[in-house]
């Protein structure tokens, strides 16, 4: 922050939430003042409950086990998207963010092409009661500011590129 750095990226796959409440515990330690001009994006499409069934807000206290034990489902509703920002502001201590972003589908390691169980999360994320439209009405509400895509290319070919973004931009 000293040398600019205004904009920080997370999302609770990384590390199970531990991102999030890491970069929660920074933001925490800083001054009223040098807060306001920060900029926290994170995704949604990914929902972490601890192993009991609770939603996983942490903190996980530096505990690698509790962190092993969360459970990972993919969510690409509106509802799930909700829910999800929710666990996200509590892991981060913040009362918003900036940015939201889809993070990864129809490419991750819950849901791949080719297993039995394989669920299109670009339609549902572009159908009725889907993450598109539950995220333009978060920043609608002004409970965001911004909507993104957050992909990877974990493999060749990716199969998130270009069909699926476009599907998804459009």
């Amino acid at each position: 922050i000293a040398h600019g750095v205004r904009e920080f990226d997370t999302a609770p796959w990384y590390g199970a939430g531990a991102s999030e409440e890491r970069l929660g515990g920074a933001i925490a330690a800083l001054s009223e003042e040098q807060r306001q001009p920060l900029q926290v994006g994170t995704k949604v499409g990914r929902l972490y409950t601890e192993a009991d069934g609770r939603e996983a807000t942490g903190p996980f206290g530096g505990d690698l086990h509790a962190l092993r034990t969360r459970v990972c489902t993919n969510d690409y509703s509106a509802a799930g998207a909700r829910r999800s920002l929710a666990a996200s502001l509590a892991r981060l201590g913040v009362p918003r963010v900036h940015t939201l972003r889809i993070h990864d589908p129809n490419d991750n390691s819950n849901n791949r092409r080719g297993d039995p169980h394989f669920a299109d999360e670009v339609a549902e994320a572009l159908g009725e009661g889907g993450m598109v439209d539950g995220l333009r009405a978060m920043r609608d509400e002004g409970a965001i500011s911004q909507v993104g895509l957050g992909m990877n290319c974990n493999r060749m070919p990716h199969q998130g590129v270009p069909e699926e973004i476009e599907r998804l931009v459009k």
